[in-house]
């Protein structure tokens, strides 16, 4: 089609009219697809009563885990007591603290409001004792001792080190708990536990519960 300014006449049969636009070139080509992964959760629980069975799972898988990541074995021996000392204060140490609440405000509020003249002795806390070990488990327990400060941090950068090994694989993360859950899936209905506590010549109910996977208290 020819342009005003190309020469053409009208009476040249060349048909008048913008210039055709350029052909587009091939949209056949073959175009490389996205890959979704699958979002996740944090793998360290939110709700504090879940973290020991955690830190139990995590000790226990690495020796089998670790025929697979082949990582040093004084590493791993590290991480375990890491692991079953954090277990035993997340769990029965915390739960003994929790028992001996009400006893220690009974403790104060006998102090400030008792009678009688003998001198008196406030609430002693007695920690349960530390787990022993099973020698002949299999893989063995060994017994839980105190580790220094900064378990959890330590916990958390030996499992990046465990998800760049080579041989790391989805199943071993599930294995060793260290894999979150499906992001996105439904919380479960929030769950309230209710709990009297007296103090200052006062009975009060406190209320506990779990939302969304965190814990309230009221």
């Amino acid at each position: 089609m020819a342009r005003w300014s190309s020469g053409a006449t009208w009476s040249s049969g060349t048909l008048w009219g913008p210039a055709s636009p350029p052909i587009p070139a091939s949209n056949n080509q073959t175009k490389p697809r996205k890959q979704h992964t699958m979002q996740r959760n944090d793998y360290f629980p939110p709700v504090v009563g879940l973290r020991a069975a955690f830190f139990a799972q995590l000790a226990h898988g690495l020796p089998e885990a670790n025929a697979t990541l082949g990582m040093p074995a004084p590493d791993i021996a590290s991480i375990i007591a890491d692991c079953r000392f954090c277990e035993y204060g997340t769990g029965a140490w915390r739960i003994g603290v929790r028992e001996a609440g009400p006893a220690a405000t009974a403790s104060l509020e006998e102090l400030y409001n008792g009678t009688g003249a003998a001198p008196m002795l406030l609430f002693a806390f007695t920690a349960p004792p530390l787990p022993q070990g099973d020698a002949g488990a299999v893989p063995p327990i060994p017994a839980t001792v105190p580790v220094a400060p900064g378990a959890l941090l330590r916990i958390f950068a030996f499992v990046q080190a465990i998800k760049a090994r080579p041989g790391y694989t989805e199943a071993i993360g599930l294995m060793l708990g260290i894999v979150g859950s499906e992001a996105g899936a439904a919380h479960p209905l929030p769950t309230f536990t209710l709990e009297v506590e007296r103090a200052g010549g006062c009975e009060c109910v406190k209320v506990n519960g779990v939302n969304g996977g965190q814990d309230a208290t009221g």
